[in-house]
């Protein structure tokens, strides 16, 4: 079971009488009510492109998928976590890197366009059909060609609520009523705010790199 949890908020994502708002319809609302995002701090994600280092902050993903989300904030962490686990302190090439994710959710795959393609409106990855989402699939495997190595990074299942995606096909379906739109406003404050105050391994475990021999493209 989901456990609210009770640290300050960051971010202040009050939304008054809206069962059916999706996350920009959620950006207007705040606009409307003078309500103030202020972004969680979480350390910059680094990256080699085309011989410079980018500099990726929570905040700039955000404004690549147009909104604060639950879905690029765990995305935006476990890949970070994943980098360092394969390549310490160094800052690796984006073509070095091969990402694979199990996760269909439009925050998670923006955050991974956002990463490794950075070309918004040019390039959108497509989900695979049949592909569905759930509490078990924010699981990311980060490779390196370089060092014929990858690791595994998966949020912990139950940091999600049971019913968070239940509540999120009866939003896009909008049938959501009030009080369940509350508890999902609620649900996806928290895990905004509190996941990047978490420690990599509370909210990961400890994943271990591996060896692996590919073949095809490299």
């Amino acid at each position: 079971m989901f456990k609210k949890l009770t640290i300050p908020a960051v971010i202040l994502l009050f939304v008054l009488n809206s069962s059916v708002m999706l996350g920009s319809e959620c950006v207007k609302c705040h606009m409307e009510r003078k309500v103030k995002e202020t972004v969680p701090q979480a350390a910059p994600l680094l990256i080699k492109e085309n011989g410079k280092v980018r500099n990726i902050t929570l905040k700039d993903a955000f404004g690549y998928h147009s909104h604060s989300c639950p879905g690029v904030t765990t995305t935006f962490l476990a890949t970070q976590y994943g980098i360092k686990l394969l390549y310490g302190n160094d800052v690796p090439d984006v073509n070095d890197l091969v990402i694979l994710s199990r996760s269909p959710a439009p925050g998670s795959i923006d955050m991974i366009d956002f990463l490794m393609i950075n070309k918004k409106g040019k390039v959108k990855t497509s989900v695979p059909e049949g592909m569905k989402s759930g509490r078990d699939k924010f699981f990311y495997t980060i490779y390196s060609k370089s060092k014929a190595t990858a690791v595994d990074v998966q949020l912990k299942p139950e940091l999600y609520p049971e019913d968070f995606f239940k509540l999120k096909k009866k939003q896009a379906n909008k049938t959501l009523s009030e009080e369940e739109w509350q508890t999902l406003h609620d649900y996806i404050k928290d895990m905004i705010t509190s996941f990047p105050t978490m420690s990599l391994d509370d909210l990961f475990g400890n994943p271990q790199p591996y060896m692996v021999i590919l073949w095809g493209s490299k």
